[in-house]
């Protein structure tokens, strides 16, 4: 596999899953030309996984302003593989990382360069990438990137909005835990909220204080109880459904609640439960998150925050392998 892989890199071919954007022809697996020059501070990588993340679908459907529309365009955020070369002028730990797995996010910049990752190859920005150990499996840490930045990017906006406290839903998910452990770290309390008793057992392993199961019968006054001796004033929400309206009507007076994903479902939602209370429900999307504006400083504390999260433990291993050519 390793020799056919030498081959096609020098026919200078390399397979990519590509969407067009009249949407005529849907997804389609295509041979593209591949650069001949890894450019400076730059990374070649094998693609080994990569996941398809909410961000994936929307940036499929075309409704996510400001993506590059080459036609037909790359798809995919973030992933994970082997560096096949290494470009000039990298930083120091990445000077000798030939042959070694690397978990990396295509960008923030949306140049034609640095997005779409459903490829046999990438060529990746030393810093957007994460030098892996060799026991780890591609597989489960291809989501390591996105996730941790989008879990970076929660906690450091509470941590601008000088919040003690917060919620977030689907807390068992990948990036559940990592802002579990951000928020450890940064001495923020979390109201977990999950689904199944045994992530309620798995969350309190991992650190978690306060965990919720929705699916009690109990969950919404057990919430708005502990919603009010916390002093909650700020939420996440990746699940929709009926739940947004559950913890809306749980938070105290005058808090928010950012929708970053809909894993549930169609938004369930009566007016009156923002018009009492004053609550406010808004958007939170990684791409226009403040700490996004500064590449240096999220790609180091990525690196800081991220190398804990390799573990298994830490991981979503929901998987299904689609193969690419």
């Amino acid at each position: 596999e390793y020799m056919g892989l030498l081959k096609d890199m020098e026919a200078k071919i390399f397979k990519s899953v590509v969407k067009y954007a009249d949407n005529s022809k849907g997804f389609e697996c295509i041979s593209q030309p591949f650069a001949p020059v890894i450019p400076p501070e730059h990374l070649l990588i094998k693609v080994m996984a990569a996941p398809i993340d909410f961000l994936d679908e929307l940036i499929a459907k075309g409704e996510v302003p400001g993506v590059p529309r080459s036609e037909p365009f790359p798809l995919g955020i973030e992933g994970a593989g082997i560096v096949m070369e290494v470009g000039e002028n990298v930083g120091e730990d990445y000077k000798l990382c030939k042959d070694k797995k690397v978990a990396f996010y295509r960008g923030f910049k949306l140049t034609p360069l640095t997005w779409g990752c459903w490829t046999q190859y990438a060529i990746v920005h030393h810093m957007a990438c994460i030098i892996l150990d060799d026991s780890i499996d591609c597989l489960d840490v291809c989501d390591l990137a996105v996730n941790g930045v989008t879990a970076y990017a929660m906690v450091d906006f509470l941590k601008a909005q000088k919040a003690k406290v917060a919620l977030n839903t689907a807390a068992a998910s990948s990036i559940g835990k990592k802002m579990l452990s951000a928020c450890i770290k940064e001495k923020i309390e979390l109201i977990c909220i999950v689904r199944k008793p045994e992530q309620v057992a798995s969350l309190k392993s991992l650190g978690a204080k306060y965990v919720l199961n929705q699916c009690d019968s109990t969950f919404v006054p057990d919430l708005k109880e502990l919603c009010a001796k916390l002093g909650v004033q700020i939420g996440f929400d990746c699940v929709c459904g009926d739940l947004t309206a559950k913890i809306l009507s749980a938070l105290p007076p005058h808090s928010t609640l950012y929708l970053y994903g809909n894993l549930g479902g169609p938004l369930v939602l009566l007016p009156k439960f923002l018009v009492i209370g004053d609550k406010t429900l808004k958007g939170f999307h990684l791409a226009t998150a403040e700490c996004t504006n500064d590449p240096k400083k999220i790609t180091g504390d990525l690196q800081t925050n991220c190398r804990g999260c390799q573990s298994r433990s830490l991981q979503d291993n929901s998987r299904q392998k689609i193969q690419i050519g």
